[in-house]
């Protein structure tokens, strides 16, 4: 652990920037920042909570300057324009200066680096001039002293326990991705494929999800009650959606895409039981990759309004789904079993259907465990799933009434009966 900032001090106690400072103990955390004015006789305070701007975008890029030893810039009027931001229970809202959440509080007699952490941290003015060790001095684990954990990524999660978990599926992916493209469909094995076989494949390529972190419990979650885990919501929220995805979506793929399963299999509802279990891996993988692009997306818009934020959010949110339902769809063209009608509509238009579940379960699912001292408990991460797939279901079935097939459905293919009564007999 680094020095404490102002040890230089130690000696000249008078000539230390903070000797008017003052510390009130808010909960776990004390927290000082200055308002409105720098004066000669020392710096205006109001007492704001951490937890206030814990949950903020921004707070990562304020946190990169300190540990980065960025120089922070004077500012000639020495006024700093404030921004709300809420708290973490939303109950109220507090006024935090604005150069404080982007890194830019004026300088003083102490280094960048030392200053930074001074109004982060509410230290008496004993500690900061006689260097004592500083509740939140950054280790090299990203630990706070003080019981505080940070994490500076702009990617992955401030939650220990999900960005354990993002990782994990991530890493997880190429597993299944290569045995299912990279080996069987390229070199025809699928051709020697009975129902046993097929189901085997699903469940080789699902069931890791599930025991992997239950066998290999990571250090985030060594500490916890299996069920306060993010490996177990995510798998919850995925299961759910990709049930019901499977179980009811899948026929309007057959009545309005045109699409057919051909490949000898044991099936629910007329689809097949792999698809249920492939569809959990693949789904995983997705919405991994949505948690984190767009956690990227809004470090890197937090300091535009918010409407242009939301704009750039959805417009992303599109057209990552739509890119991820695509591609699918070109993945798989090498499986004969898996047909079209007309393959070319289902690339284009085929495809912004397919991407309307992600349109709906990218945003949703990214709620999950994501504000920092607000856990999901699992009936609400199922209730959550149920609402998204709920919402899918709604739109697609509007699809399909307003707008029809995107290609002709042989007759014996179309249902006798209208809305989602036909499901089970396609």
């Amino acid at each position: 652990m680094e020095n404490s900032f102002c040890s230089r001090f130690q000696n000249n106690r008078s000539s230390c920037p903070f000797r008017h400072r003052t510390s009130v103990a808010l909960g776990p955390t004390r927290l000082l920042a200055p308002t409105h004015a720098e004066s000669a006789r020392g710096y205006q305070r109001r007492i704001i909570d951490y937890r206030s701007i814990a949950n903020h975008p921004g707070r990562f890029r304020w946190v990169q300057n300190v540990v980065a030893g960025i120089p922070l810039q004077r500012k000639a009027s020495y006024g700093l324009r404030e921004a709300t931001m809420s708290t973490t229970t939303g109950q109220n809202r507090r006024q935090i200066p604005w150069a404080f959440s982007r890194g830019l509080i004026t300088t003083a007699d102490c280094d960048a680096r030392q200053r930074a952490r001074g109004f982060v941290l509410g230290v008496p003015i004993s500690a900061c001039c006689a260097g004592a060790p500083l509740p939140g001095d950054l280790t090299d684990s990203g630990e706070l002293a003080g019981g505080t954990t940070f994490m500076t990524s702009l990617w992955l999660a401030s939650n220990p326990s999900k960005r354990w978990g993002e990782a994990f599926f991530l890493l997880y992916t190429p597993f299944w991705l290569t045995l299912c493209l990279g080996i069987i469909v390229p070199n025809k094995l699928y051709e020697k494929f009975t129902e046993l076989e097929y189901l085997i494949l699903g469940l080789v390529s699902a069931t890791p999800a599930f025991l992997i972190p239950l066998l290999i419990v990571g250090k985030a979650d060594s500490g916890k009650c299996w069920k306060d885990r993010y490996w177990v919501k995510a798998n919850l929220w995925i299961a759910i959606f990709s049930y019901v995805g499977n179980y009811f979506w899948t026929h309007y793929f057959f009545t309005v895409l045109g699409a057919s399963y051909t490949f000898p299999s044991w099936r629910m509802n007329n689809v097949p039981h792999t698809t249920f279990l492939l569809t959990h891996s693949c789904f995983l993988f997705y919405h991994m990759a949505s948690n984190i692009t767009l956690r990227r997306l809004r470090h890197f818009l937090t300091d535009l309004p918010q409407s242009i934020q939301l704009a750039s959010e959805a417009a992303w949110i599109l057209a990552l789904s739509y890119f991820i339902a695509y591609l699918e769809t070109l993945a798989i063209a090498n499986f004969p079993y898996y047909e079209f009608v007309d393959r070319e509509s289902m690339y284009k238009v085929g495809s912004l259907f397919y991407a309307i579940y992600f349109l709906v379960s990218f945003p949703m699912f990214g709620r999950v465990d994501e504000k920092d001292g607000q856990p999901w408990d699992l009936p609400r991460v199922a209730v959550d799933a149920l609402g998204a797939a709920m919402l899918v279901t709604i739109i697609l079935d509007l699809w399909r009434i307003f707008l029809g097939p995107i290609v002709p459905i042989p007759e014996s293919r179309q249902c006798s009966q209208p809305g989602l009564a036909c499901i089970g007999e396609c």
